[in-house]
This record gives C-alpha cells, structure tokens and sequence, in this order.
C-alpha cells in the first residue's frame, strides 16, 4: 500500500506528462499545419498577390482559431483529468483515515479490556492477599491470647502455690508461738 504523498507525487506526475503531452501534439500540428506556406509575391500578378495574401491571413486565422480551440479542449481535459486525480487522492486519503481510525478505536478497546480484566485480576489478586494476611493476623493474635492465658494461668498456679505455701509457714509458725506461748504459761 503506497502512501498518500507517493499517490499524490505520482498522479501530479501523470497529469504534467499529460500536459506536456497535449501542448506538445498542439505545437506539432500546427508545425504541420504551416509547413509549406510561404507568402508568394509575384511582381506580375497583382492582384492574384492580394488574393493569396487573403487567403493567407484567412487561412492563418483559421488555423490559428482552430489552434486555439484545440489547445482550450485539452488544456479542460488536462484540468478535469487532474481534478479527478484530486478527488481520487481524496477519497484514498478519506478511506485511509478512516481505516486508521477504525483500527486505533479498535486497540484501544482491547487495550481497554486487558486493562479491565488486569485490574479485576490484581483486586481479586490483592483480596485474597489480605484475607490471608487476616487470616494469619487472626490465628497470630489467638496464639498469643492462648500464649497468654496459659502464662496467667501459669502465674496463678505459681502465686496459688506460694500463698499455699505462706498459709502453711504461716500456721505453722502459729502453731510453733501457741507451743511457745502455752510452755510459757
């Protein structure tokens, strides 16, 4: 596919070889057209002179007219060939815009929706990330409730077991000061 200034360059280029080409066939037929006239003067024939004289600048107008029309026809031809060339470029260069159009739309759309289905899958990607880390953060936080129950519980049984033990110095110092105090009595 050639490109919209190649398309263009080549038909500018069609269009002046046309050109050149009608100028030229117009400046050959009128070389073929006045090839041989020449203006005859006899010095005898008068009045024959005026009459080929006549004839001549007749002739010449005629031929020089119908030049001209000529030339005028090809020179419309030329311009309605090279409009047409124109409207052509303008045409492809339309399609062209279009199509391109059509094809940008179309990857953004796709570029869109691969946007679209990569965010669904990084959000689902990333809940399940932090349903995992609440998941670890809950059992985390129950082994350190348990951790800590155990080492109350621990605690209690150690503070339980002295105050047993203290309760027993205890009454047996008791016991030991009513020994005493009954031997003193």
């Amino acid at each position: 596919m050639t490109s919209i200034s190649e398309q263009y360059y080549a038909n500018a280029k069609e269009a002046q070889a046309k050109w050149t080409e009608a100028v030229k066939s117009v400046f050959d037929e009128s070389k073929k057209a006045f090839d041989g006239q020449t203006l005859a003067v006899d010095a005898n024939a008068a009045n024959e002179r005026v009459q080929q004289g006549i004839d001549q600048v007749f002739d010449f107008w005629s031929k020089a007219i119908e030049f001209s029309r000529d030339l005028s026809k090809k020179v419309a031809d030329a311009n309605v060939e090279y409009l047409n060339v124109l409207q052509r470029q303008a045409e492809a260069a339309g399609e062209q815009a279009v199509t391109k159009f059509e094809e940008a739309r179309a990857r953004a759309e796709k570029v869109a929706t691969q946007t679209q289905e990569a965010l669904v899958k990084s959000a689902a990607e990333l809940e399940n990330s932090a349903n995992q880390v609440a998941e670890r953060a809950t059992q985390q936080f129950e082994k350190n409730v348990d951790a800590a129950a155990e080492q109350t519980v621990k605690a209690s049984q150690k503070v339980a077991e002295q105050a047993d033990k203290a309760a027993d110095k205890a009454e047996e110092a008791g016991s030991k000061a009513r020994t005493a105090a009954n031997k003193q009595a």
